[in-house]
């Protein structure tokens, strides 16, 4: 009977931990947990992978050389292949957004884009104008 007792405590003590860092995930793809900071998972130089439009999912062409940089300082540079773009970043909406603020230098532009997913080695992010369209990223 001790044997058994032993058992159930330590089954409802493991889906207690479970349930517990289910919660801690911030984002709608994960992960769940991380060592890392949010900030030091994103400060990186990513490249365009694939771009997913609803149910159509589309792989950046070989030739492409679209790339995106944050550093830890709030700073990116998008580079297009041909001009590069500067502006600033943080993150909004208790870190689940980023507010990228484009520098035009005739002006600037501010744009929210909503984090699904943030590894080391993955940023997934979706627009939010309404559409479904996301951007699956990878480190350069």
């Amino acid at each position: 009977m001790k044997k058994l007792t032993t058992i159930i405590a330590a089954v409802f003590i493991t889906a207690a931990f479970t349930m517990s860092f289910e919660s801690c995930g911030k984002y709608e793809e994960g992960p769940t947990f991380s060592l890392k900071t949010k900030k030091n998972r994103l400060a990186r130089e990513w490249e365009l992978e694939t771009l997913v439009d609803g149910a159509t999912t589309v792989s950046a062409p070989a030739t492409s050389s679209f790339t995106i940089e944050f550093t830890k300082d709030g700073d990116y540079i998008i580079d297009f292949g041909i001009v590069a773009t500067t502006g600033s970043w943080e993150f909004v909406n208790s870190k689940e957004d980023l507010l990228i603020t484009i520098d035009y230098g005739f002006g600037s532009e501010s744009v929210t884009t909503k984090i699904i997913r943030l590894t080391s080695e993955e940023l997934w992010t979706r627009d939010t104008d309404g559409s479904e369209d996301e951007q699956h990223y990878k480190p350069r």
